[in-house]
């Protein structure tokens, strides 16, 4: 297999993990995990997403350009990649905000898993309270 070839092979199987997280993780459990287990609001998850796209936009034409004058793109893409999965695994050991919900746990998730329309509901139910 050429370089070329390799390298878009590479690319494509980027871009679908990359789409993968975006959908499953950002879109759906991030939401669920700010405002069913910590107890926020639907507020706090717009803020946290305008927030991290603010960042994008200030830090993409810096590293952009670091990476044109050193010829390497590797590195950055790996620290960016390390970076994201130790974010997303800190999701994991997030607290459990128990003593916030009148539930005090029993049943807190039970929406979970049943599809993002079943989810959709439950959020929207919460809201509207």
């Amino acid at each position: 297999m050429s370089a070329g070839r390799r390298a878009l092979w590479a690319w494509a199987l980027y871009d679908l993990a990359n789409t993968t997280f975006s959908l499953n993780v950002i879109s759906r459990y991030l939401p669920l995990i700010v405002v069913q287990d910590l107890g926020g609001r639907d507020l706090d998850v717009s803020i946290a997403y305008s927030a991290s796209m603010l960042l994008v936009a200030a830090s993409s034409p810096v590293l952009g350009a670091l990476s044109d004058v050193s010829g390497r793109r590797v590195p950055y893409l790996a620290v960016t990649t390390v970076g994201s999965v130790a974010a997303t695994a800190c999701m994991g050991l997030r607290p459990r905000a128990v003593a916030r919900r009148p539930d005090h746990g029993r049943g807190a998730r039970r929406d979970v898993g049943r599809g993002p329309r079943a989810d959709a509901a439950a959020l929207a139910a919460r809201s509207a309270r």
